[in-house]
């Protein structure tokens, strides 16, 4: 039988393979974070040590390279109006990058080079903390199971391969980053007291912020929680933990907005706001936003997801028989805080994209509350029948492509479409001042490992479909069940 610590081999192995053999190019959102890395990087120009991206934005007003730019007022340079931590992670990264290439003879910032290191940092920023949070949260799941291996195991692979956290950790967006942040900081907060954890937590939540500005939720809703209990100490460890990311937060708004909690969207390309929105950005909530964050096959998150349903069976289980306690209401409160920030957001629908994105960093508390279901046989055929079908479609927009135009009424309709003529990794967008449409570019742009195995359309996942179900199937069948009681609240 395999014990705890093989299981969290396997579930980060499975999860960083996923991640790794997908790649999904480049759009608006994640060039304006590959510039900032860039600028900062690459030396002899004028944006050298700095995060403007002045030389990419060679036409601001259609988007050439990225429409997703930021302009000080004050002193007239493009920034990211992305937050910062993505491209504070890559920037370390492609310096020895760039360096050891340069060094080897090629030139890092065109042609295959520049593709080979935008899907690395890809995988090293977007992808690896999602395979290390898997850990975090299957053990996480232990906890509130009774230590039920199987039913921890089958919750994980729900959050990892049910939810959007699969296509979106294949592209740099901050989404999947901050969502890893999160569940690490939150398995430590349960699963570990002393200060150390404390500080760590801190530090993790922290970096959640960094990585996309929403994440201020969570940590908000922490500290709520150790003010509750009047753990006041415990709240000093929490908040020293966050003093090097806030550091980093202030310093890198008052170098580019000229105040340190001046954040990029204040300034944000033009096309995105909306004058009569407070900070044009935020105004009164829609029923048919409402509508469509939820039910709509637009951007309903329990139609391209439908085994978070099983999150409000959950949450409605009789309270008397299993009494909610601190984390029930943390996921409470940071569902209906990141639910109510989308409803109220002007780009409600997060433009080019599949499915509710900005709901992301807040996945992982649905599945929590998963762990409230009762244990018998229909439960479990429920969990892994809406798992399928979850996994299926998120596995097939990712095959495809997470960036759906937002004109398009369903997506899922999209991608299925896609998938089933063989449209797989179609070409994205030129990265960089790399604008040359070489073939390598245009047939690299975006791809999967199997192309690079010489394979076509479907039979691309072939090798990665038999590897990830043959270790599900290993872990699940080497279980030992030892526990089988109702979960508990630890």
């Amino acid at each position: 039988m395999l014990n705890r610590y093989q299981h969290e081999i396997i579930l980060f192995c499975l999860t960083f393979f996923a991640v790794a053999w997908f790649y999904n190019g480049a759009n608006w959102n994640h060039i304006s974070r590959f510039d900032a890395i860039f600028a900062f990087v690459e030396p002899g120009t004028p944006d050298t040590g700095t995060f403007r991206i002045d030389r990419f934005i060679t036409d601001p007003v259609e988007g050439v390279n990225t429409g997703d730019w930021s302009q000080n007022p004050r002193t007239k340079h493009y920034y990211s109006n992305k937050a910062p931590g993505p491209a504070l992670l890559g920037i370390p990264l492609y310096y020895v990058m760039y360096h050891v290439e340069r060094m080897c003879g090629f030139d890092p910032a065109h042609g295959v080079s520049l593709l080979i290191n935008a899907y690395l940092l890809s995988l090293l920023i977007a992808g690896l903390p999602v395979a290390m949070a898997a850990v975090f949260f299957y053990r996480l799941m232990l906890a509130r199971t009774s230590q039920d291996s199987i039913r921890a195991f089958l919750l994980t692979l729900v959050l990892v391969f049910g939810t959007l956290l699969l296509p979106y950790s294949t592209q740099l967006w901050g989404h999947g980053t901050a969502a890893a942040f999160i569940i690490m900081a939150v398995a430590l907060f349960y699963l570990r007291r002393n200060p150390a954890a404390l500080f760590c937590t801190g530090m993790l939540a922290g970096w959640a912020v960094l990585c996309e500005y929403s994440a201020v939720f969570v940590v908000a809703t922490l500290l709520a929680v150790l003010a509750y209990q009047r753990r006041w100490r415990s709240a000093l460890w929490l908040c020293g933990g966050g003093l090097l990311p806030l550091v980093l937060f202030a310093i890198y708004h008052k170098i580019c907005f000229d105040s340190c909690f001046t954040v990029a969207n204040f300034y944000n390309n033009p096309v995105f706001t909306n004058p009569d929105a407070v900070a044009e950005l935020f105004g009164r909530i829609k029923p048919e936003v409402i509508f469509g964050l939820t039910l709509s096959s637009y951007r309903g998150l329990f139609i391209c997801m439908p085994v978070l349903g099983l999150a409000v069976v959950g949450m409605m289980r009789n309270h008397k028989r299993l009494p909610p306690d601190s984390l029930y209401w943390l996921c409470v409160a940071n569902i209906t805080l990141f639910m109510l920030m989308n409803l109220t957001f002007n780009g409600w629908h997060g433009g080019t994209s599949f499915g509710p994105r900005y709901q992301i960093p807040a996945l992982c508390f649905y599945v929590i509350l998963m762990t409230r279901l009762p244990l018998g046989a229909l439960a479990t055929r429920w969990l892994v029948v809406l798992l399928i079908i979850s996994a299926t479609n998120m596995i097939v927009a990712t095959a495809v492509t997470p960036m759906i135009p937002p004109y398009v009424p369903n997506p899922l309709k999209v991608v299925y479409l896609g998938f089933s003529k063989d449209l797989l990794t179609p070409y994205i967008l030129p990265i960089g001042m790399d604008m040359s449409e070489t073939a390598a570019a245009v047939k690299y742009s975006a791809f999967n490992l199997g192309e690079l195995m010489g394979l076509r359309g479907r039979a691309t996942l072939l090798p990665w479909l038999v590897i990830t179900a043959a270790g599900i199937w290993w872990a699940i069948t080497k279980s030992d069940r030892t526990n089988s009681t109702d979960p508990t609240n630890p």
